[in-house]
């Protein structure tokens, strides 16, 4: 079994610690269960989405189930598949997690990729990101019926969601143990399966320093850009990534988790 403490980003345990601070919080966690928040996107997505089991989609379905089991998760999360372009995934829920899986992962990933990708979600739930999903489906459904201002929630929720995307590339490298492959992972979507295999990762590497590096009134932009979206920039997931295993963390980890990877 693949233990949280090994993959968990700092800053995504970091980011836990902020939204668990916000003034009112536990009012709003109140407010999710009493309501039946959480039941309503059930009835939503079970009378909305195919539901992926193993009499739906056996091959899907197994890798889904070696996942939960590399990370120690006996409840499986109920997981649907929704027609979509974007190549993602979603986790949602506290009490009953889910995931929806957009159609185009199923069309552009060879299995190993696909299971490593579901992997991550697996990890995630089990570190708790359930709650970062719903939460921002309440923000954005609820908004001014709420016990608390959606204003203080957007931002630290949008932070911890970047955050969460590092601890997903480290459980995806721990989970495959290819680093090649995870950096693909990172860049899903971005181009063609050949294209991305084909160009060397230094080249990557060298647009990432290129984004990374800037600075003046375009900086400023771009940290704007940042604050605005739930999404950290690829570029800087795949140096977080690099700079993981460069420092021999990543090593280091493997070995003290010998026999549990």
């Amino acid at each position: 079994m693949i233990p949280v403490k090994s993959y968990l980003y700092p800053g995504d345990e970091a980011a836990i610690q902020t939204v668990n601070s916000i003034p009112g919080f536990e009012k709003l966690l109140a407010f999710i269960s009493k309501n039946s928040v959480e039941r309503y996107y059930d009835i939503v997505y079970t009378s909305t989405y195919l539901k992926l089991t193993e009499k739906t989609a056996p091959e899907i379905y197994a890798m889904y189930q070696r996942a939960c089991r590399r990370f120690g998760v006996e409840k499986m999360p109920d997981i649907y598949l929704h027609r979509s372009y974007d190549c993602s995934t979603f986790l949602f829920g506290m009490e009953s997690p889910k995931i929806m899986i957009s159609s185009s992962l199923l069309e552009l990933l060879p299995p190993q990729e696909l299971e490593t990708f579901l992997a991550s979600d697996v990890a995630a739930m089990k570190a708790g990101h359930g709650m970062i999903g719903l939460l921002l489906m309440v923000v954005n459904s609820f908004g001014g019926t709420l016990p608390i201002s959606s204003g203080l929630l957007t931002y630290p929720l949008y932070q911890w969601k970047r955050q969460s995307y590092y601890t997903y590339d480290r459980a995806r490298l721990l989970f495959c143990g290819d680093f090649d492959l995870t950096a693909r992972l990172i860049g899903c979507g971005e181009a063609p399966e050949d294209i991305m295999e084909q160009t060397p990762f230094e080249e990557r590497m060298r647009q990432n320093a290129e984004f990374l590096q800037i600075s003046g009134t375009a900086g400023a932009a771009k940290a704007l850009q940042t604050l605005s979206t739930a999404r950290p920039w690829n570029a800087s997931r795949l140096t977080e990534l690099y700079n993981w295993v460069e420092s021999g963390t990543y090593q280091t980890v493997k070995e003290a988790n010998d026999g549990l990877l």
